[in-house]
């Protein structure tokens, strides 16, 4: 049950930052999202209360959550506060909140307790199936698809297929520099999880599947598909997280170097 509404919450999250990346002029704390969001803390938080309430026999794992559960309450209450005094955040300024990292940090540890209380079970060791492990295997996607939240801006999944074939072009140095950098902090992000309860398991078959397509499904699904407004969204709608729509430079590479920039479009140069 907590790894399910874990899910809730996190997904919650998820449709949080995706209206703050997509709804323009979004100036209020109360919005649809952000009841989601909420809604699902306090299933969360009523869950883990109600199964730590015998405190001479709290489950393992748990203890953290409680505290964590604490703090997200004192950060929900500030981000309330500083959305009255400094606006709704938009683009790469959500990443960097206070109180949004407040908590994110807090459901970090809230959202791992099931990795917590199988890491500590002493029946649950040496090969296990994929059926007895998917609840680690699911506390460790949503943890890793919350730091890929926070570092959208070296996240792979963010660029569209156009950055990619933009990036790989060559056409602009910068863009390419920062593309390959995405790909290693992605992968990097995605291989340590992996790793890290490949120390604790020996993995059954499907474990790196779940993670990644896991990961990768949230991670797409706050880039897109923009809200409807009353003017069409731009090509490469749905990455104003990054500041750039479409080809970002492309406009300047393609003046400096009108060379380059035929053979991207696919005319022969003389």
């Amino acid at each position: 049950m907590t790894v399910l509404l874990s899910v809730v919450f996190t997904i919650g999250l998820f449709l949080d930052a995706w209206a703050h990346n997509n709804v323009p002029k979004l100036e209020t704390f109360f919005t649809p999202w952000h009841a989601v969001f909420y809604s699902g803390f306090v299933a969360t938080a009523a869950w883990v209360v109600w199964t730590v309430r015998d405190r001479q026999a709290i489950p393992q794992g748990y203890g953290p959550a409680v505290l964590a559960v604490l703090g997200f309450a004192v950060a929900g209450v500030g981000d309330a506060a500083w959305h009255s005094v400094f606006g709704v955040e938009q683009s790469l300024n959500i990443l960097f909140s206070p109180t949004h990292l407040g908590l994110v940090t807090a459901m970090l540890v809230i959202v791992t307790t099931p990795l917590r209380a199988a890491w500590a079970d002493p029946d649950l060791s040496g090969a296990p199936g994929l059926r007895r492990l998917l609840p680690a295997l699911l506390s460790m996607a949503l943890a890793t698809t919350l730091v890929l939240l926070f570092l959208q801006y070296a996240n792979a999944f963010a660029h569209s297929s156009e950055d990619v074939v933009y990036g790989l072009s060559g056409a602009d140095e910068g863009h390419s520099a920062r593309l390959v950098a995405s790909f290693a902090v992605t992968t990097a992000m995605l291989v340590v999880p992996l790793l890290t309860i490949a120390r604790r398991w020996a993995l059954p078959f499907g474990t790196a599947t779940v993670l990644f397509a896991f990961v990768g499904a949230l991670s797409l699904a706050v880039t897109g598909p923009p809200a409807r407004s009353g003017r069409r969204a731009p090509r490469g709608g749905g990455r104003a997280i990054h500041g750039r729509t479409g080809r970002p430079g492309a406009a300047r590479a393609d003046a400096r170097h009108p060379a380059r920039g035929r053979q991207l479009a696919g005319t022969p140069t003389r």
